[in-house]
C-alpha cells in the first residue's frame, strides 16, 4: 500500500486566525475553537493546542499535523485527505463517521479516540498507541495497523478483509467472529484469536 503525501507548496508562516480557507504555516498556537465547517487547505500546523475544540464537518486537504494536541477534540463528520499526523496526541479525540483518504498516523498517542463509522481509503498507523479506541462499523479499505498498540480496541460491524495487525499489539480486543476472515495476522495472534473463538489447540 502507497500513501500519498500531503501536496504542500511554498508557504508563509503565519498568524492563526480562522478564514475560509485557512492556509499557510502556523506554529505555537493555543486555542480552543468552537466552530464547524472550516477548510484547511496545504497547511503545516506545528505545536498546535486544540485541545477540547469542536471543529466538526470540516475539511482537511494537504494537511500536516506535527506535536499537536487535538485531545478530546470533535472532528466529527469530517473529511481528511493527504494529511499526516505526527508525533501528536490524538488522546479521547472523536473522527466518527469521518472520511480519511491517504492519512497517516506516525507515533501518535490516539488512545480512547473513536473512529466508529468511518470510511477509509489507504489509512495507516505507525508505532501509534490506540489502546481501548473503538473502529465499530467502519468500512476499512487498504488499512495497516504497523508496530502499533491495540490493546483493549473494538473492532464490531467491521469488516477486517485484508487489514493487517501482523506487527501489532492485539490484546484484549473486541472482534465479531464474522470479520475476521481475511485478517492478517502473525502466528502468535493467530494462536491468541483461536483461544478467544474458544477453539481448544491440542498437540499430538
Amino acid at each position: 500500500m502507497k500513501i500519498v503525501k500531503p501536496k504542500i507548496s511554498i508557504l508563509e508562516e503565519k498568524e492563526f486566525e480562522i478564514d475560509f480557507p485557512i492556509t499557510g504555516i502556523f506554529k505555537n498556537v493555543e486555542k480552543i475553537i468552537k466552530e464547524k465547517d472550516l477548510k484547511f487547505d496545504e497547511c503545516i500546523l506545528e505545536k498546535i493546542n486544540l485541545i477540547d475544540s469542536d471543529i466538526s464537518k470540516s475539511e482537511f486537504i494537504d494537511v500536516i499535523f506535527k506535536n499537536c494536541d487535538l485531545s478530546n477534540t470533535n472532528l466529527e463528520e469530517s473529511i481528511f485527505r493527504r494529511v499526516v499526523f505526527e508525533d501528536c496526541k490524538l488522546i479521547g479525540t472523536d473522527f466518527r463517521a469521518s472520511n480519511l483518504n491517504n492519512v497517516s498516523f506516525i507515533n501518535c498517542k490516539l488512545d480512547y479516540s473513536n473512529f466508529s463509522n468511518i470510511k477509509s481509503k489507504a489509512l495507516e498507523y505507525v508505532n501509534s498507541n490506540l489502546n481501548n479506541s473503538s473502529f465499530n462499523n467502519c468500512i476499512l479499505s487498504e488499512t495497516i495497523f504497523e508496530e502499533s498498540n491495540l490493546e483493549r480496541t473494538e473492532f464490531l460491524d467491521t469488516n477486517l478483509k485484508n487489514i493487517d495487525v501482523s506487527t501489532s499489539i492485539i490484546d484484549d480486543i473486541s472482534i465479531m467472529n464474522k470479520d475476521l476472515k481475511g485478517l492478517i495476522v502473525n502466528t502468535e495472534q493467530a494462536l491468541y484469536l483461536s483461544r478467544c473463538l474458544g477453539i481448544i489447540i491440542k498437540d499430538r
